[in-house]
This record gives C-alpha cells, sequence and structure tokens, in this order.
C-alpha cells in the first residue's frame, strides 16, 4: 500500500495513494520543519517497504539510509501510527 501525507491547517492527514480512501487524520498543535515532514512522509514511505521495527525504522533507514537527523527520525516514528508487533 502507499501512503500520501498532507498537512493542511494544523491537520495531518495520511491517503492512499491506490484507493483514495483516508486512512488516519489528526490535529496537530506544533508547527514542523520541512525537515520533520519530510522524514514524516519518508517514514511512512519506508515502513511499508521495510515492514520493521521502530529502532530498525530510525537509525537503519532514515537516519543511514535517508540522512536524517536522529531527532526528526525520533519524531516522525513517535507520530505513526502503527501496529509494530503487526
Amino acid at each position: 500500500m502507499y501512503y500520501a501525507v498532507f498537512y493542511v491547517c494544523g491537520r495531518v492527514t495520511v491517503v492512499c495513494t491506490v484507493c483514495e480512501a483516508e486512512i488516519k487524520s489528526r490535529e496537530y498543535t506544533t508547527e514542523l520543519t520541512l525537515s520533520q515532514k519530510n522524514a514524516v512522509i519518508c517514514a511512512y514511505d519506508e515502513i511499508s517497504f521495510w515492514h520493521c521495527g521502530p529502532n530498525f525504522l530510525i537509525h537503519d533507514v532514515l537516519v543511514d539510509f535517508n540522512d536524517f537527523s536522529v531527532s526528526d527520525s525520533k519524531l516522525a516514528v513517535e507520530h505513526m501510527t502503527v501496529d509494530w508487533d503487526e
């Protein structure tokens, strides 16, 4: 499944790019930096490909492969709604 992440007026929405169904949506009160937004988008893209745990996603995928900072990577993974045990 492929995801698109949209940030509009204090709301983040994750949409399936195949069927265009809204997967999840939530309000946020903190403005994210461009790097943080990109880390969130990348995290959702990568989790559908890697099917890995949060530590691997943070350190190996986002930091090592995609050159995000550790803090931006942790923020992205902490804000994901993923069942890590699945």
